[in-house]
């Protein structure tokens, strides 16, 4: 099962403590939580939430849990867009392998003469 076709969960800490200028080490000291661990959310690494992380993190920041979070919904391709596409894909390798063989003929010649 691919999980990215349910969408994705994009945390915005990083952009919220830029806004209020504060650093990692002194919002893991606001919330009581070691800096590698704030860390792995600042740089959205995580991949299992903990929600009283998240509740410290909205009270430390004073934000409600929709500054922090957002739902991305998946990217829906339709089967014309997917048509498209694989035959931009065939193109793009027949426009290789005319080049390699171009290459190929030329430097034949360039032997030959």
């Amino acid at each position: 099962m691919n999980d990215l076709q349910f969408g994705t969960v994009k945390l915005h800490l990083k952009e919220i403590m830029y806004e209020r200028g504060l650093s990692l080490t002194k919002l893991s000291f606001r919330v009581e939580m070691q800096r590698t661990q704030l860390k792995h959310y600042y740089d959205g690494s995580i991949q299992r939430v903990d929600l009283a992380v998240l509740s410290r993190l909205c009270y430390a920041l004073n934000c409600d849990l929709n500054d922090l979070l957002e739902y991305i919904p998946p990217v829906k391709i339709s089967n014309e867009k997917l048509g498209i596409m694989g035959l931009y894909a065939s193109l793009s390798l027949i426009h290789i392998h005319l080049r390699l063989s171009f290459l190929i003929i030329v430097n034949w010649i360039y032997i030959i003469c």
